[in-house]
This record gives structure tokens, sequence and C-alpha cells, in this order.
């Protein structure tokens, strides 16, 4: 009896109270009374008997569907989704290695409830947003929009998993992307297509490239969104920004003409061209800096460009088709180095 499945209130009620009355009014009450009173109770039974038949009916319908472990992997999964979010979304030095192996548990745990597509459609989405919020974008607004990704998904996927629920797809809103349909396509390119992974041309044309992801390029001006993780603030409200960006600017020069920098650019040319992103040469940065104010203004990475401080103008800046703009840098590079401003190494 104890593994016995439970009546709910709303219809033991009325099934109690049907017998219940029944009984009482087949008793020495005027015969009026009996009838009203025992067709009152048998209605309220057979009410009772309908709202229990509803219950266990919808619960084999759609509660049974699935197992008991799919429930149980469904709540497993909150913790490694949480630490990939956490990791993702973070403005601290991030732990690449956790946030990996987080990723890999979660696909472990995923891969064993294939039968749900779409709740295993959801979580891999989730993964891959958190993944595109950390090296996926080419300007300011496009990080953001990044990382709002993740955090338009996170309470509905999250509070699906801890329910041990699967996922309802009219009820979780997914990014602009993949409501495209593209990710669908990114996930089937590298097996249809293998051929597509191959490495991409040395320079590619301005459309191309400025569209272009890769693990270790990222623009110039994302060290603003780095920076507060080492506790260098770069904000146009903090009184030192102007001296923190001068600081990193000349450590990032340093680190390139080190060869510790790796650093890519369009040159730029007057009148201006479909310039291809090429890499600078390490001896660009003996004569050439990164241009001051990029990084503590709100400019676009397009305007982030070398230059000397003789040069101060756009027009200037390109002079003999010498210095280079829309920066990107390595993502890997950029970190050592900030981490050396931090410590005051650099």
């Amino acid at each position: 009896m104890a593994n016995m499945p439970k009546i709910p209130w709303w219809s033991g009620f009325p099934l109690s109270a049907g017998v219940g009355g029944m009984s009482a009014f087949a008793g020495t009450l005027p015969p009026w009374i009996q009838a009203v009173g025992f067709t009152a109770s048998a209605a309220l039974f057979i009410g009772g008997v309908l709202a229990t038949a509803g219950h266990f009916g919808w619960r084999l319908a759609f509660q049974s569907k699935f197992p008991e472990r799919h429930r149980q992997v469904l709540q497993a999964l909150a913790e490694p989704l949480a630490i990939v979010q956490e990791q993702a979304l973070t403005y601290a030095p991030r732990d690449h290695e956790k946030m990996d192996g987080s990723k890999r548990r979660a696909e472990a745990l995923v891969s064993e409830i294939p039968y749900d597509a779409v709740t295993t459609d959801a979580v891999r989405t989730f993964i891959q947003a958190c993944y595109i919020s950390i090296v996926r974008h080419d300007t300011a607004d496009e990080f953001r929009k990044s990382r709002e990704d993740v955090a338009q998904m996170a309470p509905y996927l999250f509070q699906c998993l801890h329910a041990g629920r699967g996922i309802d797809r009219r009820k979780i809103k997914l990014p602009d992307w993949r409501q495209s349909g593209s990710k669908a396509a990114l996930e089937q390119q590298p097996e249809a297509q293998p051929q597509a992974a191959a490495a991409p041309p040395p320079q590619q044309t301005l459309d191309e490239a400025w569209k272009e992801r890769t693990e270790d390029r990222i623009p110039f001006v994302r060290i603003r969104d780095l920076a507060p993780g080492y506790g260098l603030g770069l904000a146009l409200h903090d009184p030192d920004a102007a001296n923190v960006a001068y600081r990193i600017e000349g450590a990032l020069r340093q680190a390139a003409v080190d060869g510790e920098l790796q650093v890519w650019g369009r040159r730029y040319r007057s009148p201006p061209n479909n310039e291809p992103l090429v890499p600078i040469p390490s001896m660009h940065f003996e004569e050439y800096g990164f241009a001051h104010g990029n990084l503590h203004y709100a400019q676009d990475n397009k305007d982030a460009h070398t230059n000397t401080l003789q040069m101060a103008t756009w027009g200037q800046k390109g002079k003999n088709g010498a210095t280079y703009y829309d920066l990107q840098l390595s993502f890997k590079d950029t970190e050592a180095v900030l981490a050396k401003v931090a410590k005051g190494e650099a």
C-alpha cells in the first residue's frame, strides 16, 4: 500500500464527501430530503470519480512518458550548466579547464536522453551561446547581445532542470541566430561537410573577415570588457581611465615588439579600399603604437588603429599606407598582457 499513488485533494474530497453524503441521506429523514441529498451526493461522488480518472490519465499520458532516470539526468544537468554559465559571464579571469570539463559533463549527461529532442537541443544551444559570449563578437554591442542570449535562456532552462521536467519549446526564448536555424547548420556542417573545417585563406575581403569567428582572435575594443576582471577600470566614470588605458596600450605595444602578442589589422590607404585583415609584423610596433583613446572612449572597433603621437587625425594616421586599423588581438596573448599590467609587471 505504501507504493500506491496518492489521490489529489481536489478529487479525493468529492469522493469522500459523496460517499459520506449518500450514507447520511439513506437514513430516516423525510423522503424528499433523502432524494435531494442522495442525488447531490451521488453527483459529487461521480465528479470525484471523473476527476480521479482525469488525474491518473494525465499522469499516464504525460508524466510517465520518460523513465525515472530521465528526471535524474535533468536535475544532474543543472550543476555543470551553471558552471559553464558562470565562467562565460564572469568579468574575472576564466578557468577554461573548469568550463570545458563542465561542458563535457553536460554533453555526457544529455547524450543519455536522445529521445527528448527538445530538451537536448535547448541544452546544447545554451552551451553554444555561452561559448559564443566568450570569443565570438566584433563590437561591444555584439558582445552585450551574446550575453543577453545566455541570460534570456537561463531562467526557464534551470527552472525545468531543477524540477526534473523536460523543456517546452513554446516557452523557451532561443537566441535570434538559433531561431533562424543557423545553429543547426553549424552543428551539421563538420559532419556533413568536413572540408568546411579547413583553414581559411590568409587574406579575406572586408565583409568576410568582419563576420569571421575564430577561437583566438578578438576585437581590440573588447579589452574594455576584459580589463575590469583584472581590476583595471576603463569606463569613462573611472577617475584614472585615461592613465590605465595608456599603461595597457604601452604593455600591448611592448608585447607585440617582443613577439608575445599577435596582432591583425587592415592597412590604411586613401582612398579606402577593400583591405584584407592581415598579421601585423612585430617590427611595425617599433615605430608605431596603439592609438590612445580607443579603449576608454566608446568607439567602434573599425576606428581602433596604430599611429604615432604626431598623427592626430584620421588622414595623418594612414600616411603612406604605413598604419593599420580595425585591429584584432590574440585572446590568449591579451589576457597574459592584462595580467602583467594588473600585477605591475608591465
